[in-house]
């Protein structure tokens, strides 16, 4: 296999990884949501919530705000990519459409196997951030979880 198909099976690679982040992050927020949203149900008027119940419920509303923030912090665009890049979608879309041709059929191979190398750990590093951060959203939703559970049953008497 030549530089060129090396460098781009790792960019290959590396993009599935990053799609493969992006695709958790649904269900993930369908969860968070869903359990705010019971929590937002049961919250009984302030002047029945004891110091407990309210406790075990703020506990457990800011670690599920606190995922859904880490969940939108992986979906959010990475748009920094290597300069000078005829790889990279934001340095070739810089170009008028005849330069970027004009620049890519000119550009020899080994250049544009470094390119596509630079490309492949630029992705690479995004997956790592993407990865970092649904982990950190996940043991949010992991360590919410008793304290919404023991919201719900502190709260379950009490009118809502």
């Amino acid at each position: 296999m030549d530089d060129i198909g090396i460098a781009d099976g790792a960019l290959q690679r590396n993009l599935a990884w990053v799609r493969a982040a992006d695709s958790k992050v649904p269900s993930a927020f369908a969860v968070d949501a869903a359990m705010l949203g019971v929590l937002g149900l049961r919250l009984p008027s302030l002047d029945q919530l004891a110091a407990l119940p309210a406790m075990l419920w703020g506990l457990a509303a800011v670690c599920l705000i606190a995922s859904l923030i880490a969940l939108g912090l992986v979906v959010l665009p990475r748009l920094g990519g290597p300069k000078d890049s005829v790889v990279f979608f934001g340095t070739a879309t810089a170009l008028k459409e005849g330069a970027y041709v004009e620049r890519l059929l000119d550009t020899n191979r080994t250049h544009l196997a470094q390119d596509m190398a630079r490309q492949a750990y630029r992705n690479a590093e995004i997956a790592q951030m993407k990865y970092n951060r649904l982990l950190v959203a996940f043991w949010l939703m992991f360590i919410a979880v008793p304290f919404w559970v023991a919201a719900l049953i502190a709260t379950r008497n009490l009118p809502g």
